[in-house]
């Protein structure tokens, strides 16, 4: 795509510049128009001249007198234009048409998977996040998975890496289901069951203390009401590491 250029009489940038073929000196079309009567350089007052046409960058061989040029203006498919959808781009008025449709950076174009429209310039952004976009899971291959069903497909996947059971009493370690069944099964894994046996009488024998205390003392029954309540919890807490280890015990 062609560029602007400046033309040498007014200062401007401009599409449409004419260059001397001798000096080759640059003038916009509408200096030219206004020199029709000459055929001199105004940069430099070079005589005899003949211009080449704006489109000489897309092929046009055009090169005539002041007097012959206002005609082809009218009819050369070479000559650059702006692109209507203001793009930095200035494509030639025969190509036109193809540069809007196909080329444009500032086109709207659609996603083939979510028919969402963007500028084409962000489509590939667009497609790197598009949940509609079919992939793989680079785990088990399985391929045609909708990216927005990834995380379902993920969680049910037995190749996906996932926390071990015990990951919230501090075993960090993450496999697939296979590694993690035969994980659960070695010895240094033991120490994890140990402490959570360890806590739970820990937690019995405060309870024993807590109800032998309130027999002994005859306190209230109002006042008993907050310890009783810690007691049940801290039961409640053994309950669930007892039902966490069997749980485990299963895999």
């Amino acid at each position: 795509m062609t560029k602007l250029e400046n033309c040498h009489k007014c200062g401007k940038d401009s599409l449409d510049i004419w260059m001397a073929n001798q000096c080759l000196h640059l003038i916009c079309n509408k200096c030219l128009m206004q020199e029709s009567s000459i055929d001199d350089c105004n940069h430099c007052n070079a005589a005899t001249q003949k211009f080449w046409c704006p489109g000489r960058k897309y092929g046009c061989k055009f090169q005539k007198t002041i007097c012959e040029i206002k005609q082809h203006v009218k009819t050369c498919g070479f000559v650059p234009v702006s692109c209507p959808n203001e793009c930095d781009q200035a494509p030639s008025k025969k190509s036109l048409a193809d540069h809007v449709s196909f080329e444009c950076r500032l086109r709207i174009t659609e996603c083939q998977f979510c028919s969402q429209g963007c500028y084409a310039l962000k489509l590939s952004a667009h497609l790197a996040v598009c949940e509609e976009v079919l992939v793989s899971c680079s785990y088990c291959h399985e391929d045609n998975i909708r990216r927005g069903l990834m995380p379902v497909h993920a969680r049910d996947c037995s190749k996906t890496p996932k926390p071990c059971p015990m990951k919230k009493h501090g075993c960090s370690f993450e496999a697939d289901e296979a590694e993690i069944k035969e994980h659960l099964n070695f010895r240094n894994h033991v120490s994890c069951f140990d402490d959570i046996h360890e806590r739970i009488q820990e937690l019995e024998l405060m309870n024993t203390i807590e109800r032998s205390n309130q027999r002994v003392q005859g306190t209230k029954l109002e006042s008993n009401q907050p310890a009783m309540i810690g007691g049940v919890s801290r039961v409640r807490q053994g309950t669930a590491m007892a039902g966490e280890i069997t749980r485990c015990s299963s895999f």
